[in-house]
This record gives C-alpha cells, structure tokens and sequence, in this order.
C-alpha cells in the first residue's frame, strides 16, 4: 500500500507513514529512512485513526471471513493470525481465542441487566428531581412576582421622568433645527470660507492596482475595478500661477453598495498618503515634490488625523479615513510651503497612496482643484456645497439647501449636543438586578431535567453491545486483529 502512494506529500490523520520512518525521496539513499521504532508510532498504532478505519472497513477481508459460512470461528482465527503475524496459530491460542468470544452473550447480559436498573433508579430519581425544580420554579415565579410589585411605584416615577427629560430634549432639538437654513446659510455666506477654487482636468490618470480610471463631465474621476491596495498618479496641466493649495473631493457614489466615496462596502477609504509634484509646462519631466504645510478635513476617523496623509509614510497603515460617514461626500484642503509658479504654466502630478489592508478601502470618485488665494487656506465647503451660494437668500429653504443642511447638522457642535441629549433620554430604565436573577432562575428552572448522563452512556453501550452481538463473528475478527496488531510480537517483530 505505501509503495502505491502516488506522492510522499499524501498524508494519513495521524503521519502513519511518517511515524514509522517513511523518508521524503528526495534521494535515492537509504540513509533518509528511520529505523527507530519509537513511542510516537507505537501510539500511531495503539489509538491512531489509521489502524480503526482499516480494520472497521466494510470492505476489508475481515467482514468477508466473517460471513464465509464455510470458514469455522477457529479456521477464522487461524487465518487472521497467518496475516497479521505472519505465523500459524497455536492450538492454545485458538482455544483461549474461542473460549473469550463465547463471552460476548454473557457480557451482553450483563450490559442488559446494568441498564434495567439503571432505567429503574432514573424513573424514581428523575420524578423526584422534577418535583422538586417545579417547587423551585414556583417559589422564583412568587418571588419576582413580588419583586416587580414592590417596585413598581419607584419604577414609574423613574420612567415618567426619563420620558419628560426625552420630551424636552427632542422639543429642544427640534426648536434649534428651525433655525437650520439660517444657520447653515450662514456657513455658506462667511466670507472667510469662500475660497477660489478651480477644478482640474486630469491629462492622464494611471493606477498601480490595475483599476480602471474615468474622467467625468465635471471633472471628477471614477474608478472601478478590484480595489487592491496600490496608488493612482494623477497628471494635470494648468496655466495658474501661484497655486498655493490643492483640495481633494471624495464624492459620494449612489451606485455603489457603501454609496462611496470609497469601494468598500461601508463606503470607507484609506488614504495613507497624498504627494504633490510640480514642474514647467514646457519641461515635465523637470518635476519636483511640493512639500505641504498643513491640512484640514472636513470629517476624520478616529485615529485617522488628516496629517497622517502627508506625513512622508506611503505604505504604513495610517491615514486620512472617513469611518462611519460612508455614503456622503467628504474633502480635505491642503496648503502648500510655497507657492507654485512658472511662466507658461505648470504641469503637476498627485499621487494618492492607499496601502491599508482593508479590504477595497480605495477612493471610487474623487475630484482635485487649486487655489491662488493668498493667505490661509480654510477648509471651506466642497463644490456640490459651494454652488449654493447662487441661490437667493429669499430662495433658500429646507429644501433647497438640504445637502448643506445635512452636513451642517453632523457638525454643528450645538446641535450634536442636543442630538446627543436625546440619545441618552432615550435609553431605557436599567433593568433591576435582583430581578434579573430571578428571572434568569426561572428560566433555567423551566427547563426539565436532563436525562441522567451515565444512563446515557449506559444506552449508547447496549446499542452497541448488540449490534456486536448480532455480528459476533465480526466482533471477534476485529478484537483478534487489533489485540494482534498492538501486541509485542507485531509491534517489536519478536
């Protein structure tokens, strides 16, 4: 069988073959064989699967030899010690061998007998344990019955009071959202964040990853494919001069299963690092880094700052990420050293590293602009956002500002507390915990008792008694061979 092996790389549950020296035919020397036979392989053969399986298989020569009506018990046994040990049975061996399989019916009895009064005792034993849990069971029902009525006036005082703390925080919260289109006009309005941006038009977009890159209408750009970690390298010729910060618009994508602006499904991207190059129109490949002073970002993942996205790290797993406000569009700004000037303008090329091992946390559509503004660059609002400003005063409702409107509900700082204040009036009373223990008891009470588990056992070990009662000649056959197997003579080939 071993020689039949198609390769030393098949494997027994147990490294039968291994146990007992089997070398890796790297060479043809004889040295790669063990000869040690050890404690290790003895076991393999005491209670390893290799040796059970073959001899319970139904289609090895022991079930053969037991239904053979013309082979005797004792011709049988002879044949079994010709093949396990190679030599024939003594005249003593065969007669002790006869002599322990006419036990079978007696031993089988005797599990029999074992049972009854088993089965006997549990009857007596399982109807008192069951008369007794339904005491208890009782005595816990009475009990938390108690409890609750005790405790019922303090309870509903308690939650009247939860309930009129909830009432007022959510009327609180609904007074301030009144005020919503003026507040969030407000933001479009301050002249403080109205930066000159101009969106750029990519010459060219390329990935490391092997996804596919689409420049859209707008300008913006949208990527599909399998979303491994890798970089895209985005090139863009602009005539500006004195560019002073760039913006990266990660915008939401409906289509998408996470809504974008990121692949993963929660929407979710890593940005582990933005570069900036730049160099002369007229000579490109003259570029140089820009070094970035400092950025800002409309939302940021704890632990994720948006200074970790120009730290120099490119393949570390750090970032810019935008976990949990998946599904929305979201931007950073980012404020140059020093300006970027050439006469005949200026030929400059991002690179966006996304190394993190999440899965497809890659952008699928974002947008790049510059500025000129002097000055401090604020974080200002994204261009879906900053169109608004278009639309008259007298014109802007609800409605018509309900992007702005919900991005200023997740970052006003006063309306998030009052969010928060009817969040925490709506959690309920905590439960009480003496009454959790009684129903806890209860419920393991309700449960009735469990058949005994030697009683179990005890019936597993007749079903099996009779099935080799009912086989006795099998029986015999494999008890012969495995005590044959694992005897000095086999083991140690004395």
């Amino acid at each position: 069988i071993r020689a039949a092996l198609p390769d030393v790389a098949v494997q027994l549950e147990d490294g039968f073959l291994n146990n007992l020296g089997r070398p890796v035919r790297e060479s043809a020397c004889e040295c790669e064989r063990s000869q040690e036979l050890q404690l290790g392989p003895v076991m393999a053969l005491v209670s390893g699967p290799t040796v059970g399986k073959a001899i319970s298989d139904p289609l090895s020569a022991l079930p053969t030899m037991a239904k053979n009506a013309s082979l005797s018990d004792e011709d049988m046994v002879r044949e079994i010690y010709l093949r396990v040990l190679a030599r024939p049975a003594t005249d003593a061996e065969v007669s002790a061998i006869i002599d322990s399989a006419g036990a079978i019916v007696a031993d089988h009895q005797t599990v029999v007998d074992q049972l009854s009064e088993r089965e006997a005792w549990w009857a007596k034993e399982r109807a008192a344990r069951e008369e007794e849990r339904l005491r208890a069971l009782s005595e816990a029902q009475m009990a938390a019955a108690a409890r609750q009525e005790a405790m019922r006036p303090e309870r509903e005082r308690m939650e009247q009071e939860r309930l009129a703390k909830l009432a007022a925080a959510q009327a609180a919260l609904a007074d301030y959202d009144q005020q919503a289109v003026a507040l969030a006009s407000q933001v479009l309005d301050d002249p403080a964040q109205a930066t000159n941006w101009f969106p750029l038009s990519p010459s060219s977009v390329t990935t490391t990853n092997m996804d596919s890159a689409r420049l859209q209408v707008d300008r913006s750009i949208l990527v599909s494919g399998n979303a491994a970690k890798g970089s895209y390298t985005v090139t863009c010729t602009t005539p500006l001069r004195g560019i002073r910060g760039f913006r990266l618009e990660a915008l939401a994508l409906p289509s998408l299963e996470g809504g974008g602006p990121g692949l993963a499904g929660n929407g979710n991207v890593v940005i582990t690092e933005i570069a900036l190059t730049a160099a002369p129109a007229s000579t490109p490949d003259q570029a140089a880094p820009v070094a970035i002073a400092r950025g800002q970002a409309d939302f940021t993942q704890g632990g994720f700052a948006i200074e970790q996205a120009f730290d120099g790290k490119t393949d570390d797993q750090q970032g810019w990420a935008l976990h949990p406000r998946g599904g929305m569009t979201h931007w950073a700004t980012f404020q140059t050293q020093e300006p970027i000037d050439f006469e005949g303008g200026t030929t400059l090329s991002f690179t966006i590293h996304q190394a993190h091992n999440a899965e497809k946390h890659r952008l699928a559509h974002f947008r790049l602009s510059v500025t000129t503004d002097a000055g401090d660059i604020p974080l200002g609002l994204p261009e879906e956002l900053a169109v608004l400003r278009a639309i008259p005063t007298e014109e802007r409702s609800s409605e018509t500002l309900a992007k702005l409107v919900d991005h200023w509900k997740l970052n006003d700082a006063r309306r998030q507390e009052l969010a928060q204040a009817v969040t925490a009036a709506e959690v309920p009373l905590p439960a009480d915990a003496q009454l959790v223990e009684l129903q806890q008891l209860i419920a393991s009470l309700e449960k009735e008792t469990a058949d005994d588990a030697k009683l179990l056992q005890m019936r597993l070990n007749a079903q099996a008694s009779a099935s080799q009662l009912a086989h006795r000649r099998l029986t015999l056959a494999q008890d012969l061979t495995w005590a044959l197997i694992n005897s000095p003579a086999f083991l140690f080939n004395h």
